[in-house]
């Protein structure tokens, strides 16, 4: 079941291991800035164990870059970011 990681705060934005995953039903409290908040991946674990893929990786470089939202909300390599 795929479902949104949330950015734990430090590390690299383009390693799996630095993102949890959120309760399902849990809304995002994020909004457009320049800290990735969170991202949609198709992964059960509670730490991701697939590596990224290269659509989601693109997507983490456009957000930061772009300090905005990447991709589809709700479907996989969605890129949400905050403040």
């Amino acid at each position: 079941m795929a479902g949104y990681y949330a950015y734990m705060g430090s590390g690299d934005y383009l390693v799996p291991t630095n993102y949890r995953s959120m309760t399902p039903g849990i809304p995002l409290a994020c909004s457009n800035g320049g800290v990735v908040c969170a991202v949609y991946l198709n992964d059960t674990t509670e730490i991701p164990l697939t590596p990224f893929s290269s659509t989601l990786i693109q997507n983490i470089t456009d957000a930061v870059g772009s300090a905005s939202n990447q991709g589809t909300p709700g479907l996989p390599d969605h890129v949400t970011m905050r403040p």
